[in-house]
């Protein structure tokens, strides 16, 4: 039997402000316990509780000896302010799952109660319909988004393009695009597909680094998470791996290859190794790095959960 999940709804004034405390905490090499934290912030223990499960769960604090400090990527984004701290909760409750997919089912037209219900059964929520549209509501209001702006079927460049800084609207797209092997997917994947959508145009580059690192996440979790890739270094070295075993298709393997080469043009990559010149990539490209990325995702899981031969 799966084990029952909750959203976590934290209250965000108060988990800010316990961000804030522990950055200044790992600012000055300083772990900080519970303990200090609960007497710090000096709320309502339920309340605490909330905030520090959310920030455990979404890894923005992290365990040391026997307390706490802050995730290192965020301490770069941080200066010390609510505002910075409440812009990282945001950040994670805009790629919660679960959220975009209730956000997609509202924009094509499901009432809230039914999207619920299928919210319920397919994370097997232990929360009721109306709680979870509760919590749901909360972060539409707080977010400050329109979740009814749409997708429109069939027309994925378009909805592409549409997305263009706007992450809720990507990641919609994307649960469009993935249909019911969304919740195959893991979350960092998607949000870095996401983030390389949202950089079309502007930072083409950095969206192809974005949109390659989703690929080679997904195949080490998502994909092949029974078989050590640990030696592996990159997409290409990975496809290589996977074409050893029968359950991974040559053929998916070896566009998955030719992805990871297109990768090495973006901005992570640097200047051509034997050109000795950087690389300049048009956003139709990138466009079409990202589509073919989606495309080979979609592909794997519908070989891996029903044995299609789908491209």
């Amino acid at each position: 039997m799966n084990k029952m999940t909750k959203i976590l709804n934290p209250p965000i004034k108060l988990t800010a402000e316990i961000i804030i405390y522990v950055y200044e905490c790992t600012k000055r090499k300083k772990v900080c316990n519970e303990k200090e934290i609960r007497l710090f912030v000096n709320k309502t223990d339920s309340y605490i509780t909330k905030s520090l499960d959310f920030l455990k769960e979404k890894e923005i604090i992290i365990s040391k000896n026997e307390g706490f400090i802050l995730k290192k990527e965020l301490m770069q984004k941080l200066s010390g302010q609510i505002s910075g701290a409440e812009q990282i909760i945001k950040s994670f409750l805009i790629k919660d799952k679960k959220f975009i997919e209730y956000s997609y089912f509202i924009s094509v037209g499901q009432n809230p109660d039914k999207s619920a219900k299928i919210l319920k059964s397919i994370y097997n929520l232990d929360q009721n319909e109306k709680i979870i549209i509760k919590i749901f509501n909360e972060w539409i209001t707080y977010l400050k988004i329109d979740i009814k702006q749409k997708i429109s079927k069939n027309e994925t460049v378009y909805a592409l393009e549409k997305s263009i800084d706007n992450k809720l609207l990507a990641n919609k797209f994307l649960r469009e695009e993935f249909g019911e092997l969304f919740s195959k997917i893991s979350e960092d994947v998607l949000d870095d597909l996401a983030t390389a959508i949202t950089k079309l145009n502007k930072k083409n580059e950095e969206a192809i680094n974005d949109a390659g690192r989703a690929l080679e996440d997904f195949l080490r979790i998502d994909l092949a998470n029974n078989i050590n890739l640990k030696k592996c270094s990159g997409i290409v070295q990975i496809s290589n791996e996977l074409n050893k075993y029968e359950e991974f298709p040559t053929k998916l393997n070896n566009i998955s290859s030719a992805l990871g080469n297109i990768r090495s043009m973006g901005k992570a990559h640097g200047v051509d190794a034997k050109l000795k010149e950087r690389w300049t990539i048009k956003t139709d490209s990138t466009m079409a790095y990202i589509l073919l990325i989606l495309s080979i995702i979609k592909s794997y899981l519908n070989y891996k959960e029903h044995k299609y031969t789908v491209f």
